[in-house]
């Protein structure tokens, strides 16, 4: 039996197995449940101006100035923070999934009047309204437009250096353990406090000097201060969120600006389709990273129950050809369902983002991403099922070490694709210059995980060829066993 007719024959075995029917649903709702969501659409086309009227009507509509509301404890209001404490800033290791990272400058919206004034307060309500009454000393309801990340180096570098002596003197920092799934007090250790000291040095600098750097470039700095502690600590990206409240028009509309700046650097640049492609990536990534194991656990599972494996096995048949094959197919058959549902995602981009691109220019962007992004993954979780099933003689030891490597992969959000990361996290449609800054080491991890998806499968033709051997020679004896018995209880008759 040739190569490409075992392939043909498992692919077809396949097609009528439930599995891979169940695996297609939950790829193509996880897909329309997470990228293909107006908050993904809206985060790639054009900021929308505020409201004045919003202000308004947090003051009333009487004409009465706003007063400046001190900030919430976690966010750092737009009047300042207490000096000497890190406010403003927020531990947060993001979710698995985690909506998609607000582009720099970006404002959340809040409900207009929500929060409005309660009992035991200077002002009174007005029942009719729900404003504060004019002539009270009461601020509005805030935030009016909501909140915005914070995107000044030298502000940001300041947050991050008071969080950094805030542990220094405290003598602990905060870090996950198990996979970033609980948070512990690591106390520093003399090579930690090297490191934050040097990082302080370099936040100082930047404070002081802002005008030379940017908001990511001062984000990376944090970042490889994760990576010497360890990681899984505040500083790794994402792992602290700085926001402004904005509280008036003027600030709400150079917020806007800001957005609108970074919205056409991105036109400009063409980057608007290859960061949705990104986005796509990172979302199907989360799939690809665990569900491809369940296919290959289960399909080899129902070989070994109908004792299929044993035929297979007792005929003339080289190892490398028929794992090979059984590899292929199951790689072959995941993967044009991740590329279908590449073609899916770029036609659901062009549709709702409008005019701004057609589907056949992004067509090849998204198959780009795909394929380069996700089908690595796909054929190393595949390769990694089929040889836990040879090495243990069971699919079902592959879900929990398959679990266990998606945990390690699944945070931070952005910025950490070494050589653990499965799959990849850019949770993020802008951000070019973060993903140039990383593009060298994502193509290295993607090399090296196709490397690796065909070495794990050489490894378990390699374990089957063996176990094959080991059968024969068992089966071997025991027909030699059985006919010396046979023998002795003849010469015995007679």
């Amino acid at each position: 039996m040739t190569f490409l007719t075992l392939v043909g024959k498992e692919m077809r075995m396949l097609s009528r197995n439930l599995v891979l029917y169940l695996l297609i649903a939950v790829v193509v709702l996880f897909f329309y449940g997470n990228y293909a969501t107006s908050e993904s659409w809206n985060a790639a086309k054009a900021p929308v101006p505020p409201d004045p009227k919003l202000e308004q009507m947090a003051n009333g509509k009487t004409g009465q100035t706003s007063v400046q509301p001190t900030a919430p404890a976690g966010v750092e209001g737009s009047g300042g923070s207490a000096a000497g404490a890190p406010a403003g800033v927020e531990g947060n290791g993001g979710s698995a999934a985690g909506a998609p990272a607000a582009s720099p400058g970006s404002a959340a919206s809040a409900a207009p009047g929500a929060g409005a004034a309660q009992p035991g307060t200077a002002g009174t309500a007005a029942p009719e309204t729900g404003t504060i009454q004019p002539g009270t000393d009461a601020p509005p309801p805030m935030p009016v437009y909501g909140f915005s990340e914070v995107t000044d180096p030298g502000r940001i570098a300041q947050r991050y250096q008071w969080s950094i002596e805030a542990d220094l003197e405290n003598g602990w920092m905060d870090q996950r353990i198990f996979f970033g799934a609980f948070s512990h007090k690591a106390k520093l250790s003399e090579a930690d406090r090297k490191a934050m000291k040097a990082a302080v040095e370099q936040f100082e600098q930047i404070a002081v000097s802002p005008a030379g750097h940017t908001a990511t470039e001062v984000k990376q700095v944090a970042a490889d201060l994760d990576e010497k502690l360890g990681g899984w600590t505040n500083y790794m990206r994402d792992g602290m969120t700085f926001a402004d409240q904005i509280t008036t028009y003027e600030a709400a509309m150079e917020h806007y600006r800001a957005d609108e700046a970074e919205y056409r650097q991105r036109v400009e640049e063409h980057q608007l389709i290859p960061g949705m492609a990104r986005l796509f990536a990172d979302y199907m990534g989360i799939t690809a990273g665990i569900f491809p194991v369940f296919l290959a656990a289960f399909a080899l599972g129902r070989d070994r129950a109908s004792r299929m494996d044993e035929l297979i096995g007792s005929r003339r048949i080289k190892a490398l050809t028929y794992v090979g094959a059984r590899f292929f197919a199951y790689a072959l058959t995941v993967s044009l369902v991740y590329v279908l549902v590449s073609v899916l995602a770029a036609w659901e981009t062009t549709a709702n983002l409008g005019d701004a691109v057609g589907f056949p220019d992004a067509l090849p962007t998204f198959l780009a991403y795909g394929t380069g992004w996700l089908l690595p993954t796909v054929w190393a979780t595949t390769a990694f099922g089929m040889l836990v099933y040879t090495l243990f003689g069971s699919g079902l030891a592959a879900i929990p070490l398959q679990v266990a490597w998606w945990l390690i992969s699944a945070l931070p959000l952005i910025g950490s694709y070494g050589p653990t990361k499965l799959f990849l996290r850019f949770n993020t449609p802008a951000e070019a210059a973060t993903y140039r800054h990383y593009a060298d080491t994502i193509l290295l991890n993607r090399v090296s995980y196709t490397v690796l998806a065909f070495l794990l499968a050489a490894a378990a033709a390699w374990l089957w060829e063996r176990r094959r051997s080991l059968g024969r020679s068992a089966r071997g004896r025991k027909r030699r066993r059985a006919a010396a018995e046979a023998f002795a209880a003849g010469g015995a008759s007679r």
